[in-house]
């Protein structure tokens, strides 16, 4: 806070005020810390130290498949709910609360496997000061679905008799034929 006892500019003034005004000048929120995400099956999974400002709010993270981030970030003194666009490529992925300092994360769902997301995340003061942001490190992140392995005994339908060598064996998921098949390999 300070107090303002004169005023030049190059715009033209004019009048006088011999009263001063006291102008409450407020700095940009302080980026999080320790920011670190990991991939999963359609999924992305980011935990991140809040600010430790004292006017702490809240943290929006973004999410763009096309390229990093750079310097788009959330407008000044706007709030945001999670899925709402800031440009063509970049939309917020989660909007999370929590007391400064604490160490919070999302999970930001419904992702594409195989596509690599790229994550910037800014804190926000109770003024609707942004910071500049960071990107957590590991950025881009891609999901993938998680390999499954089977093993065991392959018995025939009579479920006495072992099955033969490069025996071919389809595999139902949830009552749903998969594409990939198996051969048995010793009877297994």
């Amino acid at each position: 806070t300070a107090t303002t006892t004169a005023w030049s500019g190059t715009n033209v003034q004019t009048g006088t005020d011999t009263d001063s005004a006291t102008v409450t000048i407020d700095n940009l929120s302080t980026n999080i810390t320790n920011a670190s995400g990991t991939a999963g099956n359609t999924q992305v999974s980011l935990s991140w130290d809040n600010s430790g400002d004292s006017d702490y709010a809240t943290t929006t993270v973004l999410r763009s498949s096309a390229s990093a981030i750079g310097d788009t970030g959330p407008t000044e003194g706007t709030g945001y709910a999670t899925g709402t666009a800031i440009n063509a490529t970049t939309t917020v992925a989660c909007v999370v609360n929590g007391a400064a300092s604490e160490n919070v994360s999302c999970i930001d769902t419904g992702l594409v496997n195989g596509t690599a997301y790229h994550y910037k995340i800014f804190s926000e003061d109770s003024r609707g000061n942004h910071a500049t942001g960071t990107v957590p490190t590991g950025s881009p992140f891609t999901p993938t679905a998680a390999a499954i392995s089977i093993s065991g005994t392959c018995k025939q339908f009579d479920q006495s008799t072992n099955c033969a060598d490069s025996e071919t064996i389809r595999v139902a998921v949830n009552g749903s034929l998969q594409s990939q098949t198996g051969t048995t390999s010793g009877g297994s």
